[in-house]
């Protein structure tokens, strides 16, 4: 089996990507929303959370992610700790996941590909670009998300130039450009 991860700053529409590739019959694996279950169901993960960011984050025995955010996103050093925590539980997870999928490719979303400690590698990577002022209005459609809170977690995550650089191929999702015909060059290239 191979593996495809696609990465991209908020709000660039790797998800869409990603949904493309599943359409296509490439299983996908989504690690925001793995990691937001991983944080109920990993028992050492939840615990590991308490202790270092406090019990308050958690409410009701489910993850209060707006108080964990409070705690992280202003503060690069917290952040970086939260994913060495979640990190090797996605990880594990993740070829967890693979060892029950029947394909010859599948494919991994994460938006901090480049910067995780997943210690996992890919046989391609895919970086998905967009304008950052489309970002922010895509992203000012979710609730809670104001222009300041979305360039504050722009700052957080590499800068699409070295997302690009560090990838083997680029998917531009800036509106203007179709997406599917990039992607089936790109899987034209690799398949």
């Amino acid at each position: 089996m191979k593996t495809i991860a696609v990465t991209g700053g908020i709000g660039s529409g790797k998800s869409v990507v990603t949904r493309i590739f599943h359409t296509l019959g490439f299983p996908t694996y989504d690690s925001d929303k793995a990691v937001k279950r991983l944080y109920h169901e990993d028992a050492a993960l939840k615990e590991a959370l308490c202790r270092d960011f406090g019990d308050d984050i958690y409410r009701d025995g489910r993850l209060d992610t707006a108080a964990l955010a409070a705690k992280v996103f202003d503060q690069p050093g917290q952040l970086q700790h939260l994913n060495a925590l979640a990190h090797p539980a996605v990880a594990r997870d993740f070829v967890s996941w693979c060892g029950r999928q029947h394909a010859d490719w599948v494919v991994f979303e994460s938006a901090i590909l480049f910067q995780s400690l997943l210690g996992l590698s890919f046989d391609v990577t895919i970086a998905v670009t967009a304008p950052d002022d489309l970002r922010i209005r895509r992203v000012q459609r979710r609730p809670g998300m104001t222009p300041e809170l979305i360039r504050q977690r722009m700052a957080c995550q590499l800068p699409q130039q070295e997302l690009s650089r560090l990838a083997t191929y680029t998917v531009s999702n800036d509106g203007q450009t179709a997406l599917l015909p990039q992607i089936q060059h790109i899987i034209s290239q690799i398949v």
